[in-house]
């Protein structure tokens, strides 16, 4: 049998689901930003440069999270 689940938690649920994506979007941009920069200092252009985001140990809500931010590039590591 399943408990009822508080409404309000779900609600908290959701503030804290954006509030994580919120995040991971800042961190993008400033990262971005720094690209930019440093591609500009060594003669290159921004896009030249492929971000990769790492997704290993990452929650999935936060790799969809980076996916909804616009990063199209994950890698993970695994030894084989």
């Amino acid at each position: 049998m399943k408990a009822a689940q508080d409404p309000g938690m779900v609600g908290e649920h959701q503030e804290q689901a954006l509030e994580t994506e919120r995040e991971i979007a800042q961190r993008l941009l400033v990262v971005r930003e720094r690209i930019a920069l440093a591609a500009q200092r060594s003669g290159r252009k921004p896009d030249s440069v492929t971000l990769v985001a790492v997704s290993k140990t990452q929650a999935p809500a936060a790799v969809r999270a980076a996916y909804r931010a616009g990063v199209r590039d994950f890698g993970e590591y695994y030894v084989q």
